[in-house]
């Protein structure tokens, strides 16, 4: 094989790690951390530039999953050394996060979970609709029947987590190379024997796959088909809202499919969108990292429909945005219109 040139520094590794966001320079780190340090990371664009830089950051700290619990619960409490370790700073805001509700039945599991947790180790209290409008000051409580209080989530920057595990990973000889794009995994006889790339080849004995919207793509270079397909995810943020708490809980409901936070002044509102849009590779201009997909508002409608009822200050913040919102939403549905509006 001919051997990457540039910055690596080796024509081999023990391990290959594909994919510099935050789950592949958290696997690199992690790995040296373990000893493993003959290590080499290959990113396509540039550090943290994929699904990690869109990603929202926030960090739930209690899932029903008791595995999901323990990934993230060791996450965070390993936050700390992290920053310590790396000199970076990660951006750690531990705002507590509001789940609300307006059903019966999520308000019965809601009830068993204070317990659990207890069990588990993690404090989470059941809500009053009073107290979950106490606790999330734009909400309308009316319809609810109640919310959960989870203390220990918060927010980081995504970004900045990821530079802090390159700092750390490179500190303990993790070899990183940005701007190389790995076109193909090498397997003979069944077994990894390296990767392809735009800027040569590297032999390996492991390869970490890392590669987010791209890992189908390089896993099926050496005919292994993932079940992993990428998706649009629609969201707004909105200019600064007068008097909006910097500190603001993170918010989500599964019922109003519908997660958010205070942005930079402003509201992020984020939708878990039931139909969201498949998206391949092949359809993405070739470098695509710190980009934006075109908005879909006929997709996102239904959800900013019941933002605008759930917290009211969505229909008045912003109002040259919401009215251009009106007229991309006209023709959809009657009951958009009012709301977008104002």
């Amino acid at each position: 094989m001919t051997p990457v040139k540039s910055g690596i520094g080796a024509t081999d590794a023990k391990v290959i790690v594909i994919g510099g966001g935050i789950a592949g320079c958290s696997a690199a780190y992690h790995l040296a951390s373990l000893g493993m340090t003959d290590v080499v990371l290959l990113e396509r664009a540039a550090l943290s530039s994929g699904t990690t830089w869109h990603s929202t950051g926030n960090m739930e700290t209690y899932r029903d999953d008791p595995l999901i619990y323990s990934m993230v619960r060791y996450a965070v409490e390993s936050f700390p050394r992290l920053q310590t370790e790396s000199g970076q700073d990660i951006g750690w805001r531990n705002v507590g996060r509001v789940m609300y509700t307006d059903r019966e039945d999520r308000l019965e599991h809601f009830k068993t979970l204070p317990e659990l947790g207890r069990v588990r180790g993690i404090e989470l209290q059941l809500l009053s609709p009073d107290e979950v409008s106490r606790r999330l000051a734009i909400i309308d409580p009316q319809s609810l029947v109640g919310g959960l209080w989870v203390p220990s989530d918060g927010r980081v920057n995504p970004t900045d987590v990821v530079m802090a595990y390159g700092k750390a990973a490179r500190a303990r000889g993790v070899r990183i190379q940005e701007q190389v794009e790995v076109l193909e995994v090498t397997v003979r006889d069944g077994i990894v024997r390296g990767v392809v790339t735009n800027k040569g080849a590297i032999a390996c004995d492991t390869v970490i796959l890392a590669a987010g919207l791209w890992s189908s793509a390089i896993a099926n270079s050496c005919g292994l088909k993932l079940p992993l397909f990428a998706l649009e995810h629609q969201y707004i943020i909105t200019k600064p809202i007068a008097n909006l708490d910097r500190n603001m809980p993170l918010f989500l409901s599964y019922d109003d499919q519908l997660y958010g936070r205070e942005e930079v002044g402003g509201l992020m509102v984020g939708s878990l969108d039931d139909h969201a849009l498949a998206i391949s590779t092949t359809e993405l201009p070739q470098n695509f990292s710190f980009g934006l997909l075109a908005e879909r508002w006929e997709q996102f409608e239904p959800y900013m429909v019941t933002a605008m009822q759930r917290f009211p200050v969505l229909r008045t913040v912003n109002q040259d945005a919401i009215e251009r919102a009106g007229e991309l939403y006209a023709g959809w549905a009657d009951v958009a219109r009012p709301h977008c509006r104002g």
